[in-house]
């Protein structure tokens, strides 16, 4: 493999601020993350396993083959909106052996957004839609 050449000065202030800057952006992504996999309140996803229910996620597992791919597509969806009480819009979306969507059923009826099968619409579309720049194939 052609390895390429880079004029980037690692040991530069620019360098270091920008690695600073980003790892800062990185932190808070993660943390967003973790909030959005938790699936919902601690109490509400407590009282879901008590009555013997999977969560979405876990209701994602089971149905993919065990190993194959899976790339979850709006995690983040109406991140900033409803005081973020709704993670990913309460709805899963992703692409594995197969195209999946699901609610999740942790968080309170009152609590999803109303455009909510929306972001389900645009992250299917999106999913399926060709590239109109890229190969067909």
């Amino acid at each position: 493999m052609r390895v390429l050449k880079t004029s980037v000065n690692k040991t530069s202030e620019d360098f270091r601020r920008a690695q600073v800057q980003y790892e800062s952006l990185i932190a808070d992504l993660k943390k967003h993350l973790a909030i959005v996999h938790a699936g919902g309140p601690a109490d509400a996803v407590a009282l879901h396993k008590k009555r013997g229910k999977m969560t979405a996620r876990e209701r994602i597992a089971a149905l993919l083959d065990r190993g194959s791919p899976w790339i979850e597509l709006s995690p983040l969806a109406a991140f900033g909106l409803y005081d973020n009480q709704v993670p990913a819009a309460g709805l899963i979306t992703g692409l594995g052996s197969a195209v999946v969507a699901t609610n999740n059923l942790t968080l309170e009826a009152s609590r999803l957004p109303l455009n909510s099968f929306g972001y389900f619409i645009t992250s299917l579309t999106q999913a399926v839609t060709p590239n109109p720049g890229g190969s067909q194939g």
